[in-house]
């Protein structure tokens, strides 16, 4: 393998792929050449803007200089890309959903000499505590501005098995002659729309990006949010009558399981990523008829795209999980043994004299140039023929009798999650640097078709573990596909006799609604405690059922059964509610989803309303002893009845998307069997219902539906304008005179109002509280009322506000009940569920 050096000519290859941006042109110059959105730029334009950030940026990137892009898919991220190949850099894209620690991790191993944020070059961006240069001259371990070889087009970075990831250096020689022989073998042409669906952390973008570009074709770019669902990415795939698209296959599964309409334009897919299964290939039929064009792809992100391929025609029977196929032109492959040594006299044997079966070698004139900064991890990867270089994947593979090569499985302990490779060295270090841990076992189970991320954390003895923390914890460290869906506390790991992990124990222990006690022990079951008696009951909840505990019932699950998935229902015409409707309002309906119309502006479908009889409280249980076991999904207690409207929303949404009789507020999406496809699926359902827009990570930081709740109130409270906010105060005033109105004492006075207005505007609010709070407001109530009203939301306050607009609502509340409400000077909260319940 060809060393990195510092010497440097300028490059043929990445020149060919800007020259071929001009040649479009000149030759079609009107024709699209990227669509975000309502915005286009033809082929034309994009020369244009090529050529003046290429101006704005010469100053800045040299040839072969590592740059990296931190911006989200779009036009401009595309400018900046070939902006910087034009300037001969080497473009580092850094997706800004990436948790900040990431990012600083990333950027210390490729020490960029440039960072574009947001279209703004930033002077080399590196963290004080980076590690040391592993070696003298090696690039993107020393200085800021280190440059790679001439033919360095791109880096991405992979998982690492050493515990931190390894950026590789992609080949613009190897990405040109990909192109070439993709567009030509399988007729992409300037009539096609490729779309940009791949997130920016994988290489796959790439060939998002160059396939149409390199054609002459249409990149269709979705805009924000257009396709953050699997239903949302088939409705925008037929709207923007895209036709050609990249998938990693359990991505596909998604889209079609929860499609609502066909997609008659896609006629070609090349899958890729994982093995496919023929199963899948008559489900993508049904979803894209037109499709003619299908193609399986194996290559990994260190051979710089596929080089092995397999057409599979409409018309042949296919079954079982298909041969990932032959060689791209130029390209071999040979099988070796896994155990063995690794260098080229070993790789020119087994070329030779081929062997059935064995750890996949690809050898090829274009594969990437190693890992930078590396250098041994390169070696024991990478190895140099003489013109050729050889590649050992990892993966296991066997020759068909057709002679084409077949994926079987990983020579090592590396996983692959929705086509995304896991070292679980990696997610072991993170999870250990996050609390304090004895030891941690990562793996993949598999269930139901899908791959869950699964974690078995033993604790440091004598100290106690918060599962829902450790993965918030992790959702500020590692990338999203990274973080374990399924994190399991064991007393410690199972073992075989002769001391290795006994996987068999830990997939029982790790299928979701499984004893968690099993198999080594006998579960015990923990009595219901009796709810808080300030809870709010339940719609249609007497005051004596507070703390019992209701059997399912057939009954219970008709709601689920009748309707089905949620993602499958229509949507319903966007509206919005009805103010006048509050005048006919009963006090027992106060508490009812929509009532007010204040935060809740879209219709929520009358079915999706919360049924009382799904609301129960569920017992759990959990093992004794040395293997003793607790799941994330359920703290080790009594289960808690939802409180609050969208709180019973959300156990409604869960209990329809898991198939389950009854969700209770502490329960843990991921443990219930949720991953990122049905996360991204729960983002759209409250983004279109609710009316708030939460991001997948947001899912996996908060997890229960007591903390999605608390989130969407925070998110409602601070988009709140100058008018709602008024008459949201007005609402709590109201209520807060309706309540001293029927309160027979003090003290219930008191502790209603303590609790109705705690959670609204500041769960966490400091204990001096209402100085800042609008006079007519502050005045009136006591001083425990809101002090530390956000400051997004006292800063949009008008004048009159301040000066009491509100304040005839409150005098009436003064003057009516002025005994009953002095004994709650003192109460501490904040405002978000007092205002919940009053506006909702």
């Amino acid at each position: 393998m060809k060393e990195h050096t510092r010497a440097y000519t300028p490059s043929i290859e990445k020149r060919r792929l800007v020259d071929r941006i001009y040649l479009h042109a000149v030759t079609r110059p009107t024709q699209v050449a990227l669509e975000c959105g309502t915005r286009s730029l033809t082929y034309a334009a994009l020369a244009g803007r090529m050529e003046e950030r290429v101006g704005t940026l010469s100053g800045s990137v040299g040839p072969g200089t590592f740059t990296a892009i931190e911006r989200r898919r779009s036009i401009e991220f595309v400018v900046d890309f070939l902006a910087v190949l034009a300037l001969d850099g080497v473009p580092v894209p850094l997706d800004p959903d990436l948790p900040d620690r990431r990012k600083e991790t990333l950027l210390d191993l490729i020490r960029p000499g440039v960072v574009l944020r947001d279209g703004v070059a930033i002077p080399g961006v590196v963290s004080r505590d980076a590690a040391e240069p592993s070696g003298p001259g090696e690039p993107g371990l020393g200085e800021p501005g280190t440059t790679a070889v001439a033919d360095g087009a791109y880096v991405f970075f992979t998982s690492g098995s050493t515990g931190r990831p390894k950026p590789v250096l992609g080949s613009a020689a190897a990405l040109t002659s990909f192109l070439a022989w993709q567009c030509a073998e399988f007729g992409v042409e300037p009539g096609d729309r490729v779309a940009f669906l791949t997130a920016l952390s994988f290489d796959v973008a790439v060939r998002d990006v160059f396939l149409p570009l390199w054609a002459g074709a249409t990149l269709v770019i979705p805009a924000l949010r257009e396709a953050d669902s699997p239903e949302a990415t088939v409705a925008w795939l037929r709207h923007s009558r895209v036709s050609v698209v990249n998938a990693v296959p359990s991505v596909a599964r998604g889209w079609l399981r929860h499609c609502r309409t066909q997609c008659e334009s896609m006629r070609t897919v090349f899958f890729a990523g994982e093995p496919l299964e023929a199963a899948l290939l008559g489900e993508w039929q049904l979803v894209f008829p037109g499709t003619r064009t299908r193609v399986n792809l194996y290559g990994t992100t260190e051979t710089t795209l596929p080089k092995i391929w397999k057409r599979l025609p409409v018309s042949e029977r296919l079954t079982g999980n298909l041969p990932a196929g032959g060689p791209v032109p130029q390209t071999r492959f040979c099988l070796i043994d896994p155990a063995g040594p690794f260098d080229a006299a070993l790789v020119r044997a087994a070329l030779r004299n081929p062997a059935a079966e064995g750890e996949i070698v690809l050898v090829s004139p274009y594969t990437g140039h190693g890992y930078v900064g590396m250098p041994e991890e390169t070696a024991a990867r990478f190895a140099d023929l003489g013109g050729v270089t050889a590649y050992r994947t990892g993966d296991l593979g066997r020759v068909s009798d057709d002679g084409e090569l077949v994926v079987v499985g990983r020579a090592d302990d590396e996983l692959k999650v929705n086509g995304v490779r896991i070292h679980p060295a990696e997610v072991a270090a993170a999870i250990r640097a996050c609390g304090p841990v004895n030891d941690v076992h990562v793996t993949v189970e598999r269930s139901a078709g899908r791959a869950r991320l699964t974690a078995y954390v033993v604790p440091a003895k004598g100290r106690n573990l918060d599962l829902l923390a450790l993965r918030r914890d992790l959702t500020t460290t590692l990338p999203l596909a990274m973080i374990p869906t399924a994190l399991v506390e064991l007393a410690e790991l199972p073992s075989l006799p002769n001391g290795k992990i006994d996987r068999t124990a830990l997939r029982l222990l790790a299928r979701p609604g499984a004893s968690p006690g099993a198999p080594t022990t006998e579960p015990t079951t923990r009595p219901a405690t009796t709810p808080e008696p300030n809870r709010r009951p339940v719609a249609g909840e007497s005051q004596q059922d507070r703390g019992s505990v209701q059997a399912e019932s057939p009954q219970d699950r008709r709601s689920v059964g009748a309707k089905g998935p949620w993602e499958q229902r229509p949507v319903e015409a966007e509206g919005s509610w009805d103010r006048r409707s509050v005048g006919a309002e009963g006090p027992q309906d106060r508490g009812s989803v929509g009532a007010k119309g204040l935060w809740d502006r879209r219709p929520v479908e009358a079915e999706s309303l919360p049924d009382p009889r799904s609301v129960t409280v569920r017992e759990s249980s959990s093992g004794s002893g040395s293997a003793a076991v607790r799941e994330s999904s359920a703290e080790a207690g009594a289960r808690v009845v939802s409180d609050g409207d969208v709180e019973r929303w959300l156990a409604d949404r869960w209990a329809e998307l898991f198939e389950i009789g009854a969700v209770s507020a502490g329960d843990d999406f991921f443990a219930l069997g949720g991953d990122s496809i049905s996360a991204m699926q729960l983002v759209s359902r409250i983004r279109r219902d609710l009316g708030v827009t939460l991001s997948v990570r947001d899912i996996f930081a908060a997890a229960t539906v007591t903390a999605i709740a608390r989130e969407i109130a925070d998110r409602r409270l601070l988009t709140m304008d100058t008018d709602e906010l008024l008459a949201m105060l007005e609402t709590v005033e109201q209520d807060t005179l309706d309540t001293v109105m029927e309160a027979p004492s003090e003290r219930e006075v008191s502790g209603v109002l303590g609790r109705d207005l705690s959670d609204a505007v500041g769960r966490d609010l400091p204990d001096t509280a209402g100085r800042d709070f609008p006079d007519a407001v502050g005045r009136d109530f006591p001083d425990t009322a809101g002090r530390d009203l956000p400051d997004a939301v006292r800063r949009d306050l008008p004048d009159a506000a301040r000066k009491g607009r509100s304040g005839a609502v409150v005098q009436d509340v003064s003057e009516v009940g002025e005994r009953d409400v002095s004994g709650m000077s003192d109460r501490r909260g904040s405002l978000t569920d007092g205002c919940e319940r009053g506006a909702a």
